[in-house]
């Protein structure tokens, strides 16, 4: 079994942003654009590495709601849904849930 390293989608942003870099072709990269919840739910390969990330709700930096937890699960549960409804791709999605410690006091 191999280590999984956990990013948070901001990693996977800037990631995605110096994938798409080509001088030659005038490509300056993804724009700076957040990874929604179908692209968290995917495994990634990136540089030889297991790389999973979780999503944008579980970001206390991006949005101070996510520290109220009944806001915090109707989001999952919205997140959920979306994913149920639109993942197309082979295979089961995979959602990170970050619990922190003031999320069970």
């Amino acid at each position: 079994v191999e280590p999984i390293q956990i990013w948070p989608q901001q990693e996977l942003v800037k990631a995605y942003f110096h994938l798409g870099i080509n001088g030659k072709l005038g490509l300056s990269g993804r724009p700076d654009r957040p990874i929604g919840c179908l692209g968290t739910s995917k495994i990634y390969r990136i540089l030889g590495k297991t790389v999973v990330c979780y999503p944008i709700i579980f970001d206390l930096s991006d949005f101070y709601m996510s520290q109220d937890v009944m806001m915090l699960i109707d989001d999952i549960k919205n997140a959920l849904q979306f994913i149920k409804q639109y993942w197309k791709m082979h295979g089961r999605p995979l959602f990170l849930v970050l619990i922190r410690e003031d999320n069970i006091r």
